[in-house]
């Protein structure tokens, strides 16, 4: 990728790399929750992809500090008075140096450039 920015300034200070929303089974968001807590406990790197892009950022360290937020909402359905809809959120925020970060798409594999942030959320 090319870093269309002529100079820091004009950089963006965060970039959303990848987003994905999908409906699975039950046991198919636990298995990706899982993948996604070995990677971070066990790994120097972590990967996350869709169909179109697969973006890689290197893991903290154990001693490293990470930001971790939670959020539950429940959101009364209009269409009926028995049901509820919940919606769970969990981001984690941690620091790595630029040149660690890598984003393939299409197969091909390109070095971040200097205004990519160093989070994404789904596997």
């Amino acid at each position: 990728m090319s870093d269309d920015y002529e100079d820091a300034e004009e950089r963006p200070a965060e970039e959303e790399l990848l987003e994905t929303e999908l409906e699975q089974s039950l046991e198919d968001v636990v298995g990706r929750l899982r993948d996604l807590a070995d990677a971070l406990e066990d790994g120097d790197e972590l990967t996350v992809a869709n169909e179109a892009v697969s973006v890689t950022v290197p893991t903290p360290a154990s001693d490293d500090a990470v930001e971790y937020e939670l959020e539950l909402e429940r959101e009364r359905e209009r269409e009926s008075d028995e049901l509820d809809e919940f919606e769970l959120e969990i981001e984690l925020e941690w620091t790595a140096p630029r040149e660690e970060t890598t984003i393939e798409q299409d197969g091909d594999e390109d070095d971040v450039p200097s205004d990519a942030g160093e989070d994404a959320d789904d596997s």
